[in-house]
């Protein structure tokens, strides 16, 4: 019942998306905890929001590793993990991250966003080397490579 019940309350792609990063014993542990569909739902997005740009930002340091220059990318360390999905990431100089509403056929829950990278800039700091592969980047929009040294292509 209680599957069916996220399956209604989110019509699919959502939920698809949380129950692939969190087994069923989590489901189980919120339902004894007594919580609706719809709260366990949230949390579930929640977790899911934190695992995506935790993703990204994996990726921005494997980036980060591969350039070389006379820039000082203030991006933390390997050991990064976001605990706040929508702040600490905006702290890195040149990345921008924005919140996206989950949104689908009705009913819509605009207070549910996910945190992912949507612009990098890197203009101008010296960088020289191969364009690291972005592919993992899904939700980036804008890329800034001008007055660098970089070479290769983009996908």
């Amino acid at each position: 019942m209680l599957r069916s019940a996220l399956v209604w309350v989110f019509a699919g792609a959502a939920v698809a998306v949380a129950l692939l990063f969190f087994a069923a014993q989590d489901v189980e542990r919120l339902q004894a905890q007594e919580q609706t569909p719809a709260q366990i739902c949230a949390a579930l997005i929640t977790d899911a929001t934190k695992t995506s740009l935790r993703s990204d930002c994996a990726a921005l340091l494997a980036i980060k590793d591969t350039l070389r220059g006379t820039a000082n990318l203030d991006w933390g360390n390997s050991g990064v993990v976001f605990d706040d999905p929508t702040g600490e990431a905006d702290d890195w100089d040149g990345i921008t991250v924005a919140e996206l509403t989950i949104l689908g056929p009705p009913p819509n829950y605009p207070h549910l966003q996910v945190a992912r990278v949507t612009e990098i800039d890197l203009s101008g700091r010296g960088l020289r080397g191969t364009i690291p592969d972005l592919s993992t980047l899904n939700e980036l929009q804008v890329l800034d490579l001008g007055e660098t040294e970089l070479t290769g292509s983009l996908p």
